[in-house]
């Protein structure tokens, strides 16, 4: 008894670190491949029919997060003048809380330069003990970034570019 009383809190801390690694790490790799996969979208025009960044998220990049939260990704997406001088990217934060309105979307245009940057704030456990977490949503993140640059694709325009750089 004495042994569990002793060893029982450090083990379930332990399990709960090993836990939130194992998120972080799985979460990492779906925001990723979330990412090439509405990179690859954009660059082929397919987009550019989405009228506003909700219909965007809803119908492009939500079934590209497989199994991850829709609601904790912030996507930021702007043009660019060359391949050489990409944007810095951080994220924007006001008072230690993610301010949403330093967001862009943009969806680009026949041949144009677009850098994408994806923020996604994953939940932790151990809330603000974890190093690096903020408040969103109503609970402790932490962030987990990703970016592409994209050079659209000469792809035939069908009609008007519904939000365009």
């Amino acid at each position: 008894m004495v042994e569990l009383a002793m060893l029982g809190p450090t083990f379930l801390i332990a399990l709960a670190v090993l836990f939130q690694f194992t998120y972080l790490f799985m979460a990492q790799m779906l925001v990723n491949v979330a990412v090439e996969t509405v990179a690859r979208s954009i660059q082929i025009g397919q987009a550019q029919s989405q009228p506003t960044q909700a219909a965007f998220n809803t119908s492009v990049l939500c079934p590209a997060l497989l199994i991850l939260p829709c609601a904790n990704v912030l996507i930021n997406v702007q043009a660019v003048t060359d391949w050489y001088t990409p944007t810095a990217f951080t994220l924007p934060t006001k008072n230690g809380q993610v301010n949403t309105a330093g967001f862009n979307f943009c969806n680009g245009g026949p041949g144009q330069l677009l850098q994408l940057n994806a923020v996604f704030m994953a939940p932790v456990l151990l809330g603000s003990f974890f190093p690096g977490s903020l408040p969103y949503n109503g609970g402790n993140s932490f962030p987990l970034y990703s970016s592409a640059a994209i050079g659209d694709e000469n792809f035939p325009v069908t009609g008007a570019i519904s939000n365009p750089c």
